[in-house]
């Protein structure tokens, strides 16, 4: 891909003009400096599920980027492994991309559907970013979801405006994670450079979310990510304790940790950045990860292993429930799982969580039903975007949401009972959910188990 800069005065604003390829056609867009360089784009992205091939996340999900791109700088983060699109423009120059009418988008297609699951806001870049404070679109996106009645989830390491909260009280199966990798103030400035908050207003993050009042559930179910915890930085014992005791008394009900995997094309790269923060680990970075899957290394399994024993008794002993984030152990036997596409993709790994996770039967620590529209009338209605009065959505079944591990499909999904053959597809698309809503569309709904869940 070529890029070209130019600049100019717009608006006030200093600006500068880019020439970026977007799939085969070239097209230049205005830069725009605040709060970070960015520029805005019109949204056909559609929502979707999780990705082919090893999955770990129990629930179904409908993931949302109002961003591409993040500010916040992780070293260890997703973004910069992405090189591809317009998350090729943020890794090469450092420039955001902005979906401005994403929140529209959203609704139009939560519209056209009967069927949903909750959203998930957002998988690769943070929703609260400095952009946020200009567009909000999180914010937007996350009222539209709460009006037509189905959950939504946020994922951040930034401040949850109050506007967020408020919408996540009024949903029973709304919540918030909060990502917390250190307690360590100065490492945690080394490991996200940019613009993120800082560890205490991350706890009291916490706080406010889990103190939040809400007429739907004693609170708001709230969770604390280490995520992820890199060796020989952030994995010492005694700051591990302190910060599951400080979430737990913050108001956290559940913890989810991983630790750091890196990409192949990559790794010397960041041991180079971890020997910069630690320059006498306790194992050279280069013999701790020694495990390959997928173009990625993990540190060894005997490291992870007692790691996650550690945090997981730990929690265990402060009354918390625990999970790991896509974690998984390289194994010998190859199996393989359909995709969206119909091609099967072949896995060599097996998560972990099986093993580890403890308190819960989600790995996020909250049964979440799937959403059904309630053509009963009884959850209410909403106008929609073309400005029609439709029905809300309610929980289509009284059932945990474990989507992964399900074998019965008391949702009427029987694609969703992934649990009955373990080579069944993973990653739904929209036009999956286009579809449920057409068959689901023939029965009547007191032909589902449609017991409210509490």
């Amino acid at each position: 891909m070529q890029m070209l800069a130019t600049h100019e005065q717009n608006a006030g604003c200093h600006a500068g003009t880019i020439t970026w390829n977007v799939g085969r056609k070239t097209r230049r867009f205005r830069v725009i400096d605040y709060p970070t360089p960015h520029i805005v784009v019109s949204s056909t992205k559609q929502l979707h599920g999780w990705w082919p091939g090893k999955r770990e996340c129990t629930g179904e999900r409908m993931l949302i980027n109002p961003y591409n791109g993040c500010e916040f700088s992780c070293l260890y983060c997703y973004a910069n492994r992405m090189d591809w699109g317009y998350f090729r423009l943020f890794r090469q120059r450092r420039v955001v991309t902005v979906f401005g009418d994403m929140d529209l988008n959203v609704k139009r297609q939560l519209d056209a559907i009967d069927f949903a699951s909750t959203g998930y806001l957002s998988p690769v870049t943070d929703p609260f970013q400095p952009v946020e404070d200009r567009y909000r679109l999180s914010q937007k996106i996350v009222e539209a979801f709460t009006e037509r009645g189905v959950p939504i989830e946020v994922v951040t390491k930034g401040i949850v405006p109050d506007t967020v909260i408020r919408q996540l009280a009024q949903n029973p199966h709304s919540f918030a994670q909060v990502s917390i990798t250190t307690v360590n103030e100065s490492i945690r400035k080394q490991l996200s450079p940019g613009h993120g908050a800082t560890t205490d207003e991350l706890f009291y993050n916490l706080r406010r979310i889990s103190s939040w009042p809400s007429e739907y559930r004693d609170k708001i179910h709230t969770v604390c990510r280490i995520d992820p915890i890199l060796p020989f930085i952030t994995d010492d014992r005694q700051e591990l304790k302190q910060l599951i005791r400080r979430a737990k008394l913050c108001g956290a009900d559940h913890i989810i940790a991983s630790c750091v995997d890196l990409s192949v094309t990559s790794a010397k790269q960041m041991f180079n950045l971890f020997y910069s923060i630690n320059e006498n680990p306790k194992t050279p970075y280069e013999e701790l990860f020694t495990e390959r899957m997928n173009g990625t290394l993990h540190a060894n399994i005997e490291y992870r292993r007692e790691l996650f024993s550690f945090l997981r008794n730990l929690c265990i002993e402060n009354e918390l429930s625990f999970a790991l984030c896509m974690e998984f152990e390289k194994c010998n036997d190859m199996s393989s799982v359909k995709t969206a596409s119909g091609k099967m993709k072949k896995v060599s790994s097996r998560g972990l969580n099986a093993e580890f996770m403890a308190g819960c039967k989600n790995c996020e620590g909250i049964d979440i039903p799937v959403y059904v529209r309630d053509f009963s009338g009884g959850s209410g209605e909403y106008t929609d975007i073309s400005g029609t009065r439709r029905p809300r959505f309610m929980p289509a079944a009284s059932c945990d949401g474990a989507c992964l591990s399900c074998r019965d499909s008391a949702c009427g999904v029987s694609e969703l009972a992934m649990g009955a053959n373990a080579d069944s597809r993973k990653d739904f698309t929209l036009c999956d959910y286009r579809r449920w809503s057409r068959e689901l569309a023939g029965k009547k709904q007191e032909e589902l188990t449609l017991t409210p869940v509490t």
